[in-house]
């Protein structure tokens, strides 16, 4: 029987993110991990369209909360 590997996948909860860092954030944890989940707690800039410009191969998903519900949501 052949052994699973387990999937890792980095979850990151924004709100008005600096989109520098947050493109550092994400081309790091990349490499790192199997999936990216951005949970968006309301910022302005569309974070679908930051990811869509995104150069890595497996783009994150996006859940956009629509405003601040906070990391406990």
């Amino acid at each position: 029987m052949k052994k699973q590997v387990p999937s890792v996948c980095a979850v990151i909860i924004t709100f008005f993110p600096d989109l520098g860092n947050l493109r550092n954030l994400v081309e790091s944890l990349n490499e790192q991990v199997d999936s990216i989940v951005i949970v968006d707690n309301g910022s302005s800039d569309s974070m679908e369209l930051f990811v869509s410009k995104l150069d890595i191969e497996s783009k994150p998903a996006v859940l956009s909360l629509g405003e601040n519900l906070g990391i406990g949501h």
